[in-house]
């Protein structure tokens, strides 16, 4: 599989992704028309024979899944980078979830699609790589083939199910662009704005099912930290300076967009707060900044208006904190990059702070 034809899919993937609509009554069958109904690695289709004998192996050793070699890396990631102070959230990636997935499709899937991404970072010979991505991308297909048919009466087995793979889905939207497409194809605003719908697709849908999982086994992935992070030095300063701006814009231009721009400013100042912060909340600040962000803001972000691209400039300071996990990678840098050689030279300056969080040697 040639590196071109991986990108193709990749963007493919994406565009799927951020226009993906929840639809109930979809009927999903497989390349060749047959139904989707088992969890059967046809060769060709995503899977090899190692592969194969991987599930294989799954099912006939339900008692110790962590031990699985697909498996772990997955479950690996998931309690390093999604767990809180409580270890029963490790306990619910290493074992409650591996055990779902052994009735839902959909889910295991996920997992194979996340794992064969991440196994990917390590693989030496350029062809593995390749065709670990490749296999990374057709079980992300599969896995939203099959999640389409659970979404009707959806059982509490099933919102777990549905919960779980929701998370994994988007830790693999932010993964996939950074590690499939080459540093000199990737156009970041773009691929971002494309990760941050899909985001909010999934949060929004995950809002109906929320309290049915929070009462369930799963109910501390849902746990919210009410605490109130206090803002000082230059977040503050950088919050204070983006707000100056907006109203600046809105004195010369009353069409200017200031309600709309002032409320995703200040859903910066909470996630602004736990900068550096060693907790694990910081994940759950970036993505509810981007749940609350209002739909208009992603679409001024498509349409490159400066003024929301110096927001999300400020917001991708985040991700750069989160830049040691896997996943996230340089997402922040190449953003902030991206937006300031985008931004016209007299508005360059109002990037400097950011600029300076990421380390940006170029000119300001």
């Amino acid at each position: 599989m040639g590196v071109n034809n991986v990108n193709a899919g990749v963007s493919r993937t994406l565009l799927e992704l951020s226009a993906m609509s929840i639809d109930r009554s979809a009927k999903i069958v497989s390349a060749n028309g047959v139904p989707v109904i088992t969890l059967r690695l046809a060769p060709g289709n995503g899977g090899s024979t190692s592969e194969e004998a991987v599930a294989r192996h799954l099912f006939q050793n339900t008692e110790d899944l962590t031990t699985l070699p697909w498996i772990n890396p997955e479950l690996r990631i998931c309690s390093e980078n999604i767990k809180h102070r409580s270890t029963d959230v490790e306990w619910i990636w290493q074992v409650v979830i591996p055990n779902l997935s052994l009735t839902q499709p959909c889910l295991l899937r996920g997992i194979f699609a996340l794992s064969s991404l991440h196994l990917s970072l390590s693989a030496a010979n350029p062809t593995d790589r390749e065709d670990l991505l490749q296999s990374a991308l057709n079980y992300h297909s599969q896995s939203l083939q099959l999640f389409a048919p659970t979404l009707e009466d959806l059982t509490r087995s099933d919102c777990n199910a549905a919960f779980s793979l929701s998370l994994i889905l988007i830790l693999f939207s932010f993964a996939a662009p950074l590690l499939v497409v080459g540093d000199s194809d990737l156009d970041a605003i773009y691929e971002l704005h494309q990760v941050c719908v899909f985001v909010k697709k999934m949060m929004n849908f995950s809002v109906g099912i929320y309290e049915t999982v929070k009462s369930g086994v799963l109910g501390p992935l849902v746990h919210i930290d009410d605490s109130v992070s206090e803002l000082s030095g230059s977040p503050l300063t950088a919050i204070a300076c983006l707000s100056d701006l907006n109203s600046r814009a809105y004195d010369r231009n009353p069409s200017h967009e200031f309600q709309m721009y002032q409320e995703s400013i200040d859903r910066l100042v909470d996630p602004f707060g736990q900068l550096g912060d060693p907790g694990n909340h910081r994940l759950s600040g970036v993505f509810m900044w981007v749940f609350h962000v209002p739909d208009r803001f992603f679409e001024l972000v498509q349409k490159r208006d400066a003024f929301a691209l110096i927001i999300l400039a400020h917001f991708c300071v985040l991700l750069h904190d989160l830049r040691n996990h896997w996943w996230m990678s340089s997402w922040g840098y190449k953003v902030i990059v991206a937006i300031y050689q985008t931004l016209d030279a007299d508005l360059r300056y109002s990037l400097s702070w950011a600029l300076l969080q990421i380390g940006y040697t170029g000119d300001i």
